[in-house]
């Protein structure tokens, strides 16, 4: 009796089973997109962007994401003045625009050979560098090496170029990342502690202990590490430890792989392949340091039929834009920006304002949209819509509760000289006096403006925040946003910014901001 019992209480049991098994699985499937069921409402709204393809229906929002940032290295980017030559210049307008492979032909052929002047390459290796960057989020390791290292070859007294190339390298575990190379790097970046650490890692692996515990103590004395490499900078600490405390000799011997004496930033061969896995033990591969956030800058969705093409193209320019601009504003922020493209929707090819890329922002979800439609035309247009957006999503994600402390006009002004890009509604504009117009008209949301006067509005935001920048210069500007963001009002921001160093900005009798955008006219 207690047998059947139990078979008849086994067998509820596994019915059970079964079905918990079954409705997991169905609720999973309902459950596929979690970004969709949430914030589909939020995107395609008519109170926020113009519907160009005439549909009355908001399609679902497809996201992907083909190569993730967070899958890829941080390199930074080479800050770029102007451009000494016409060339140079369209190459850097090319690059803005995500066209890769088109760059990277065009560098080939202008310089074939060494240029001449130093300016000039000085100009090419950042370009190659910021070239590289790209590669790296859209091609991989192997595609950033050979940039880096034609950079490197035209000035190989960047450090930014340098240590560029020292962590593309190390992810794909080079035999160019020699001891010899290394130091190389240090002489330029002496302060820079990641190439110390994987050169102490290096001598380890040698046995040169002595000459790793060096390298070590001068990271520790030039001050504190970051926390992307205290993780890696512990684990090669505690590995020379274990391994010296376990003889009394600097010179051990254990199993290892040295890698072979390649010299580095020559250009003559194709890049050397990657360290076989098998060649390095497990626990001697440096561990890739975490980053305490995020390294994923957009999510990239979809509104009609995916194009991973396009989603390309356009990663490439707002990685490219994000990196220039979150460096000139400081402006960081600590999640993903969203973007959708619509590729139902029509792309305002002929855009002339600024007044286009702000219709195509939602300032209350801080998405970035984008109609696909005939975008490809003109990549100079793409680019500046995509970056005058760009500017409006850092500045609302960094600033937080206090962005409705910074005046409407300088959030424009600020994203019409980010975009770099001339606006030809604004060129127009240039020409006329916009001393008519009070700034205090432009501080609180423009909505209450009509169509006609936005032109004037954008000009008189843009020929201010000029001023502003030539007084201040872009640390001063960074500086007013922290101000603001630590709870001071405009006006107060600019009245420390005064006060605190007023030798470093130019004494005039007016130092009104009507001052500084009537300036500009003449």
């Amino acid at each position: 009796m207690a047998r059947r019992r139990l078979a008849s209480a086994n067998r509820v049991l596994g019915i059970l089973l079964v079905l918990f098994v079954l409705f997991h699985l169905w609720f999973k499937r309902t459950d596929l997109n979690p970004i969709q069921s949430d914030r589909s409402e939020l995107v395609g709204s008519p109170s926020f962007y113009p519907d160009h393809s005439g549909a009355t229906s908001t399609p679902p929002l497809t996201v992907t994401d083909p190569l993730t940032d967070a899958q890829s290295p941080e390199f930074r980017i080479v800050e770029l003045g102007a451009a000494p030559s016409t060339d140079l210049r369209a190459i850097h307008h090319a690059l803005k625009q995500g066209d890769l492979t088109k760059v990277e032909h065009q560098l080939r052929n202008l310089f074939p050979q060494l240029p001449t002047t130093k300016k000039a390459r000085q100009f090419a290796a950042a370009l190659w560098n910021n070239l590289g960057v790209q590669l790296g989020r859209s091609a991989g390791i192997a595609a950033s090496v050979r940039a880096f290292k034609q950079g490197a070859l035209l000035d190989p007294t960047n450090p930014t170029i340098l240590l560029n190339l020292t962590e593309a390298y190390w992810e794909s575990h080079d035999k160019a990342l020699t001891a010899t190379f290394l130091r190389s790097v240090i002489r330029v970046a002496p302060h820079d502690p990641f190439p110390r650490i994987v050169l102490a890692d290096l001598l380890i692996e040698q046995g040169r202990m002595k000459e790793a515990r060096q390298q070590l103590d001068a990271t520790r004395r030039n001050g504190p590490i970051s926390p992307t490499l205290v993780t890696y900078f512990e684990h090669i600490a505690a590995k020379l430890h274990r391994l010296a405390s376990s003889s009394p000799s600097d010179t051990l011997s254990f199993p290892r792989s040295t890698p072979a004496l390649v010299p580095p930033l020559s250009l003559a061969s194709q890049p050397p392949a990657p360290l076989p896995a098998s060649s390095r033990s497990s626990k001697e591969t440096p561990h890739k340091p975490v980053p305490p956030i995020s390294r994923e800058r957009f999510t990239i969705g979809f509104q009609g039929k995916p194009d991973q093409d396009v989603a390309m193209r356009v990663r490439a320019i707002l990685n490219y834009a994000h990196e220039e601009i979150t460096t000139k504003l400081g402006a960081v922020p600590s999640a993903p920006i969203q973007v959708v493209i619509h590729t139902e929707a029509t792309f305002p090819v002929q855009a002339r304002s600024p007044a286009e890329a702000d219709a195509l922002y939602d300032h209350g979800a801080a998405f970035l949209h984008l109609p696909i439609k005939g975008a490809m035309e003109d990549l100079a247009v793409l680019s500046r819509v995509l970056r005058h957006q760009l500017v409006h999503a850092l500045l609302q994600s960094t600033m937080g509760i206090h962005m409705e402390r910074v005046p409407t006009w300088l959030v424009e002004g600020l994203a019409v000289h980010l975009a770099e890009d001339p606006w030809p509604a604004l060129e127009e504009t240039n020409r006329q006096p916009l001393s008519s117009i009070s700034l205090s008209s432009l501080e609180q949301s423009w909505n209450g403006i009509p169509a006609d006067s936005l032109g004037p509005a954008y000009g008189k935001s843009a020929r201010t925040v000029e001023g502003l920048l030539s007084r201040y210069g872009t640390n001063g500007v960074r500086r007013i946003l922290d101000l603001i963001q630590a709870g001071r009002s405009f006006d107060e921001a600019r009245k420390e910014m005064e006060t605190s160093s007023p030798d470093r900005f130019r004494q005039t009798e007016d130092h009104s901001l009507s001052s500084f955008s009537d300036q500009q006219t003449e």
